[in-house]
């Protein structure tokens, strides 16, 4: 079991010498890089028949898990998107600036989970808006950033901060 010549390979498993390639064998994962000792013939309907009886009786737990994980991180895996699309927004605007999605939560707990224009509560939709629009040459800093209500942050559009309170009062 093993190497029989310098080109040849036995197979562990079947016992059939074949060309040492990686036509034939799968190399190792580990450091070594050496070829397995089962060859590819041996070793494809091995691994489909253990991937099939895996993946239904783990199946239950593997629900749970990813209901327990994606429960739980739901919110930041949101705010996450929002961010790489406000990035992406302020690269197409020529905006300077960057945040995350850890400063977005800093500032929603400075404003002590409230909308900064309207003042009530944010629910579970809530939004960040920039007070100065990148249409009219705002920035992605954090500084130029504020969580609203939906429905503030819609009213509010590309209008600047001032036009949007001048137009609501």
């Amino acid at each position: 079991m093993g190497v029989c010549s310098d080109m040849l390979k036995v197979c562990s498993r079947c016992g059939i010498a074949k060309e040492a390639s990686i036509d034939n064998f799968e190399i190792r994962t580990d450091a070594s890089g050496q070829f397995r000792g089962q060859c590819k013939d041996c070793r494809t309907p091995l691994k489909v028949q253990q991937n099939k009886r895996l993946r239904w009786l783990n199946i239950d737990r593997y629900k749970e898990y990813a209901t327990r994980q994606y429960g739980r991180n739901r919110e930041i895996r949101v705010r996450e998107v929002c961010v790489n699309q406000d990035r992406h927004r302020a690269i197409k605007h020529n905006a300077p600036g960057s945040y995350t999605k850890y400063e977005v939560f800093l500032i929603k707990e400075l404003q002590n989970s409230v909308c900064y224009y309207c003042l009530a509560d944010l629910g579970p939709g809530w939004s960040t808006d920039h007070r100065i629009p990148f249409c009219r040459g705002g920035s992605n800093h954090p500084s130029n950033l504020v969580v609203s209500c939906l429905s503030c942050n819609v009213k509010k559009a590309r209008l600047t901060e001032a036009e949007f309170f001048s137009k609501t009062m």
